[in-house]
């Protein structure tokens, strides 16, 4: 005779008490249904698989969790085949725990040794860890990232402060920071607020930032200088062009320092044969186009705000501008570049060569960064024979159709003369007179269309 327990089977293992079962008994010559038959199970000893499953959980819910407890209730659960999906779980929190554990350990000797480097790096990967600023408390109930990061604040204001004091008074940093001139910092104590905010401020007024100390190097050295000297310190620094974008990327979020590099703004060399000229970062896009304009060549970008826009920052953004069609971006014009790395080291790559395909397009990597891989001081730009004439039209457009007709049109007809094509609606035609009125500054045509084409 064999008997079916099919209940018995979806009773969970271990479990204890009397329990109902319903029975069948089944025999060759009869069958026989036998119901509410009761087992008890109080006085069955545990499975190993139930023990295991109880020591982890147990070891799980503890607050805090015993790392070595929770390590042989894994192994016990391991060799007992318990749920993979309470194993799983189990090893997850076992291996955060052992991440947390080395994360405190650096960050504790990181607290003994006082590195500023050391300890950023430490706090980054405590909250990589997930570590609370209030876990692993001290006897004052402190927590270890809170404590850490109290001391990068203190470290972080004495080195600003260092380097205040010592541009105030005209010194010489043991590390050569800059030359004290007139005109090189701007601190609080040496101007008004208004100096301090137009480098602080966006252009649009929508960003400002808090940052209390603005240094102006004027060769690339001072900059190798500036920045090794905030590596070291790890003090924040924003590079800072004409600071015209409107995006608030040039400005500061907090009070980092502020390179701005208007000084550093001569044209070193041109070769008059090959059209390329060298030019220091801080150049104004204007005056590097009038110089070049002296030679019958022209910047190969036109920007509305050339003449507040650094060269420099038209690179580090990858500007395009209204010459895009005839000459393209700026980034297949710039042949080499020099820049300065976060830790102040210089990388040179000004080559004047047209055509080099040696080693690594290194400058390709800095044109577009924004000052995230460093800072720009120096360019070589191929550019452009200026045109002996410029023709100007200006079209009225019944819909956006004959606008794009109007531009296609152009290019069939004028190719690689068709240096630029811009479009408007009328609500811009409107704002622009409205603003200006008052000017002199009129309608350029008698009737009013929705759309207006120019090239």
């Amino acid at each position: 005779m064999v008997a079916l327990a099919r209940e018995l089977d979806m009773l969970e293992e271990g479990q204890q008490g009397p329990k109902e079962l319903e029975v069948e008994m089944i025999s060759p010559l009869s069958k026989v249904s036998f119901r509410n038959f009761s087992v008890d199970l109080s006085d069955q000893p545990a499975s190993p698989t139930h023990a295991a499953t109880e020591f982890l959980r147990g070891a799980l819910a503890k607050t805090p969790i015993d790392l070595e407890e929770l390590s042989m209730a894994l192994e016990q659960a391991k060799r007992a085949d318990v749920d993979s999906m309470l194993l799983l779980r189990g090893e997850d929190v076992f291996m955060e725990l052992i991440e947390k554990q080395a994360a405190v350990t650096r960050l504790a000797t990181a607290l003994q040794n006082r590195m500023l480097k050391d300890l950023r790096q430490a706090i980054a990967k405590a909250e990589t860890s997930k570590i609370g600023p209030d876990e692993f408390p001290d006897a004052s109930g402190c927590g270890i990232v809170k404590r850490a990061k109290a001391v990068v604040e203190q470290e972080e204001l004495a080195a600003m402060e260092e380097l205040r004091r010592s541009l105030n008074a005209g010194v010489r940093h043991q590390a050569p920071i800059l030359t004290f001139e007139p005109g090189n910092v701007v601190t609080p104590e040496e101007s008004e607020r208004e100096e301090l905010l137009r480098f602080n401020q966006d252009w649009m007024g929508k960003w400002e930032g808090r940052s209390a100390a603005i240094l102006k190097p004027a060769s690339t050295e001072e900059v190798s200088a500036v920045l090794r000297y905030a590596s070291e310190k790890n003090l924040a620094v924003v590079p800072q062009g004409g600071n015209t974008g409107l995006v608030g990327g040039s400005v500061p979020v907090h009070d980092e320092l502020v390179l701005s590099l208007l000084r550093m703004n001569q044209v070193e060399a041109l070769d008059t044969r090959s059209g390329i000229v060298t030019v220091q970062a801080g150049c104004v896009l204007e005056q590097l186009d009038q110089y070049l304009a002296k030679h019958d060549f022209m910047v190969p970008l036109d920007l509305g705000a050339k003449g507040t826009c650094t060269i420099g920052g038209n690179a580090a953004t990858n500007a395009g501008g209204l010459r895009y069609l005839r000459y393209g971006s700026l980034r297949g014009n710039i042949l080499g570049l020099e820049a300065v790395l976060a830790d102040g080291k210089v990388v040179n790559s000004l080559s004047a060569l047209r055509k080099d395909n040696t080693g690594y397009g290194l400058p390709q990597l800095f044109i577009g960064s924004e000052g995230t891989l460093g800072v720009i001081t120096k360019l070589t730009i191929l550019c452009p024979t200026r045109p002996k004439a410029i023709n100007i039209a200006f079209f009225a457009c019944s819909d956006f159709e004959n606008v794009q007709r109007t531009f296609a049109l152009a290019r069939q007809n004028l190719g690689e003369v068709l240096s630029a094509v811009e479009f408007c609606d009328r609500a811009a035609i409107d704002f622009v007179l409205k603003r200006e009125a008052g000017t002199g500054v009129r309608d350029p045509l008698e009737e009013t269309y929705p759309f207006y084409a120019g090239t």
